[in-house]
């Protein structure tokens, strides 16, 4: 007879700076196909790093999942997690993916060896989060810091397209930043050209430009507030039939 795997503990770790991104992103956990085992908040100041590693410390789950205040997780990404994990039982640190337009849920189930990682939604066993302890100084990027320390320690890394979060900040940060970089361009020309055309494009093209980045980044994180209520609904409707 088949011994059937044990249920693997999950606990979720967040850095937090968003308060009211936070109780989205707490919000999505509560309402998870498997609950999270714990999940552990840092909000003093200081290095992400600092933050990552007193997490990584407190942490008592089987599997750590590092990730952000920003971050919505669809209502079975907890569920893949584990089920990703009782079948790859050789891969120790494995980050998922975020998601964006381009992304294809029915897409069969890809696992690939990369040499970075993302902390946006990054899975590790409890043997090997226990034995990370990255670089704090402020400098110092935290994802390039734990891909070197994991490395150093001949730990592979993997992704995965099986479980997957929605990222919001990006969405602003991206419209923002290209409006930004679009008009400073523009800007330049003009002081070289003394072309009046590119004055006009200060106004009217980096808009243009950075309104069709922002549909593409709002189709995702409405697709992922979509699926957020979706998962309240389905949690409302549960505790509705239990009172029955």
């Amino acid at each position: 007879m088949k011994k059937r795997e044990k249920n693997l503990k999950i606990s979720v770790c967040i850095p937090s700076i968003y308060p009211d991104l936070l109780k989205l992103c707490i919000g999505s956990l509560k309402i998870q196909t498997k609950k999270p085992f714990e999940i552990l908040v840092y909000t003093k100041k200081g290095s992400r790093a600092k933050a990552r590693n007193w997490l990584l410390k407190k942490a008592k789950g089987d599997l750590i999942v590092l990730t952000d205040d920003d971050v919505i997780f669809p209502p079975f990404t907890l569920e893949r997690i584990e089920k990703f994990f009782i079948k790859h039982k050789d891969k120790e640190v494995v980050q998922g993916s975020i998601i964006d337009i381009f992304f294809k849920e029915k897409e069969k189930e890809k696992v690939w060896e990369v040499d970075y990682l993302d902390t946006i939604i990054c899975v590790l066993r409890k043997n090997i989060a226990k034995k990370v302890i990255m670089d704090e100084r402020d400098l110092i990027i935290e994802n390039l810091s734990l891909a070197d320390t994991l490395r150093k320690m001949g730990v592979k890394l993997w992704m995965t397209n099986f479980f997957y979060v929605y990222h919001l900040p990006k969405t602003y940060e991206h419209f923002y930043g290209s409006i930004v970089r679009n008009t400073i361009s523009q800007l330049n020309r003009f002081i070289t050209t003394k072309n009046p055309k590119h004055l006009f494009a200060i106004f009217f093209l980096p808009l243009k430009k950075s309104l069709k980045e922002l549909t593409i980044e709002l189709k995702a994180v409405f697709k992922g507030i979509e699926l957020y209520l979706k998962g309240i609904r389905r949690a409302y409707q549960f505790n509705e039939d239990k009172r029955i």
